[in-house]
């Protein structure tokens, strides 16, 4: 059993422009050895997501405002008739948020920032048993901001200096995460 769908509208608004996407899917395969006594093997997986996001623009300036959710679900199962073996499963939803700016201080050199905020929660299962042993719950927020200066020397020469540093929060522990960035991309002609 599978089924998908996506949707997307864009709408100019004053010098800017509002979208909303939507996408999902969903896949369901199993084996059956047949007769209501029968076993069975159940893999699925689905996830749905939407977002909306703003983008300004003038000549040499650029705002991106952006909020999204969704979930995602995916897992096996094994049952024997009516009563189920086994269940591996892992479940979760996710809201997120960003806010980006670019701005162009010459034609050869921009700068960009921004930040990004993401929380997700969800369920990992491995064989619940009637008193609902084996689900572990967990919660994590991630908090990033990022810069980066663009510099063209020559018309098809770009050279890229940046920095990502990120905040990763998970029941109650920090880990931060600091990764430079350095790019060099040539356009042939």
């Amino acid at each position: 059993d599978f089924w998908d769908y996506q949707g997307r509208v864009d709408q100019r608004l004053g010098s800017g422009s509002f979208r909303i996407l939507a996408l999902g899917s969903s896949d369901v395969l199993g084996l059956n050895s047949g007769g209501a006594a029968g076993s069975t093997l159940t893999a699925r997986t689905s996830f749905h997501r939407i977002n909306a996001a703003y983008k300004w623009r003038d000549e040499v300036r650029e705002l991106d405002v952006a909020v999204g959710g969704g979930t995602d679900e995916g897992g096996f199962a094994t049952a024997m008739g009516e009563q189920r073996l086994l269940r591996l499963a892992v479940d979760s939803a996710v809201m997120d948020a960003r806010i980006a700016y670019s701005h162009a201080l010459s034609n050869k050199l921009g700068f960009s920032s921004g930040v990004d905020l993401e929380h997700r929660w969800g369920t990992s299962e491995l064989g619940r048993n009637a008193a609902g042993q084996g689900v572990v719950h967990t919660r994590a927020t991630i908090l990033g901001v990022f810069g980066e200066v663009a510099w063209r020397p020559l018309e098809q020469v770009e050279l890229t200096l940046g920095a990502r540093a990120d905040d990763y929060v998970s029941d109650g522990e920090h880990r931060l995460g600091f990764d430079p960035r350095l790019s060099a991309r040539w356009e042939a002609m």
